[in-house]
């Protein structure tokens, strides 16, 4: 790799010597063969096949763009002592300490997906997406690609269009390059796709790196002490004693995969339990807010009217009671132990109604850190889907059946329904928890 006079803190340091420049002075793009062996890809394609959700992108105001990316993502434990050894193996490929890093995510593209050309950063003239998603970590400087299968496969090349640069898959094969300039000014020539699949299936998995420690794998080194005025990035072990936050940025992230939020299908037990609370509210079931006083500022049809009814917990706070505590160890397991959380809110089962809009939000941050939406009934023509962002700005669609549920991280993750119900009712409701150990503090 070239040298510079000054080596900022988040770029290349003693690079492997495998890591070969491609014949290309307008970006600066790598390969290195063979990073990973056949067992550890296939070990890898095991896991993604496991665990993972169609990809879409986030804008400034919530939307999706389907038409951009047509892949699916998937997620990792971070603390699964394998998914370290990769990271390991990418950190001291590319020369770039491991906390300066992003989760890894994995991709998986059908015949006919593709991802169009786009850029890996985060532009800083639209405010609002550069503010949420960069913040304290800064933006992204690095991506390193890994292709984990060819066999069978046809298409899926990595294109640089304005360079005329095109990277085939092969099984292990690395490819990284940079999007920021040493003196920090991005290269809007590092443009690139992921070309449509013509056969059989591409799997990667994809690094990306900040200016700024990410903190997903914990302190770099155990024995400095935790930076406190970057609270957003500390990992939820490190978090021992009380805290104190005045704004949605200084609470923590707390998903050990990196995420911001998960699918999955509720214990028979506790699904029992809320079709005997469903059931018993049903007769009851009344339109929510009816006054409006804040309804249609969140849900609300195209013509801004009321479409959501409620059967509420609070006329039989006994189940309500036990609904609450029987998910909090699942919410608990999610986040660790050494974030213990309280019941804070379960208010009912929201029907929404034909033509029903959520807004994309975030919930209250003073006393919604983590919790659950349960998945109750629904009678639809097309399905609802559940739009989350994760933490890294990018929107995923997730769909639920009844009986089953998404944990979320309900004051950090963006999430919202922004597509108009399409059907009679569809019908759910939202469990929260605040963290013990975080406590709000009005600035005055």
């Amino acid at each position: 790799m070239e040298k510079i006079t000054e080596i900022p803190k988040w770029d290349t340091k003693d690079p492997s010597p495998n890591l070969k420049r491609l014949d290309n002075d307008q970006i600066e793009a790598y390969e290195i063969h063979d990073l990973l062996d056949s067992s550890e890809c296939e070990k890898i394609i095991d896991l993604m096949n496991k665990n993972h959700i169609p990809s879409t992108l986030a804008t400034s105001d919530g939307a999706i763009k389907n038409s951009t990316r047509t892949s699916s993502s998937a997620f990792f434990d971070n603390e699964d002592p394998f998914i370290k050894s990769i990271e390991q193996k990418i950190s001291e490929a590319i020369g770039i300490d491991v906390s300066y890093g992003e989760p890894l995510q994995g991709q998986i593209y059908k015949v006919g997906e593709y991802y169009a050309p786009h850029l890996d950063y985060f532009n800083k003239k639209d405010e609002n997406i550069y503010n949420q998603f960069c913040g304290d970590r800064g933006n992204r400087t690095w991506t390193m690609v890994i292709y984990l299968n060819d066999e069978g496969l046809e298409g899926g090349e990595t294109n640089f269009p304005k360079v005329n640069v095109s990277i085939k898959p092969k099984r292990g094969k690395a490819a990284c390059f940079r999007s920021m300039n040493p003196n920090g000014r991005m290269n809007r020539l590092t443009l690139h796709s992921g070309q449509k699949v013509t056969k059989g299936s591409k799997y990667i998995i994809t690094k990306w790196f900040r200016e700024n420690p990410v903190n997903t794998h914990g302190n770099s080194n155990p024995s400095s002490p935790i930076e406190t005025d970057d609270l957003s990035n500390i990992k939820a072990s490190d978090i021992t004693e009380k805290h104190y936050f005045s704004s949605i940025e200084e609470l923590p992230y707390l998903d050990k995969k990196g995420v911001g939020f998960e699918k999955r299908k509720l214990p028979e037990h506790i699904w029992k339990m809320a079709q005997e609370a469903y059931d018993t509210l049903l007769p009851k079931i009344t339109t929510e807010d009816p006054e409006e006083k804040w309804i249609t500022s969140v849900i609300a049809d195209e013509y801004g009217n009321n479409v959501c009814d409620i059967m509420s917990f609070d006329l039989i706070p006994e189940k309500r009671n036990k609904i609450h505590e029987a998910l909090r160890p699942i919410v608990q397991e999610w986040i660790g132990e050494e974030n213990p959380i309280t019941p804070s809110a379960l208010y009912g089962i929201r029907s929404y109604q034909k033509g029903a809009i959520l807004d994309m939000h975030s919930d209250n941050f003073t006393t919604h850190h983590a919790g659950c939406i349960v998945m109750v009934d629904k009678k639809i023509e097309e399905d609802w889907a559940l739009h989350c962002v994760d933490h890294n700005g990018e929107t995923h669609k997730v769909y639920l059946e009844p009986g089953e549920f998404a944990l979320y991280e309900c004051a950090k993750t963006r999430h919202g329904r922004p597509e108009p119900l399409i059907g009679d009712w569809f019908r759910n409701f939202f469990v929260h928890y605040k963290l013990d150990n975080w406590e709000y503090k009005e600035v005055s």
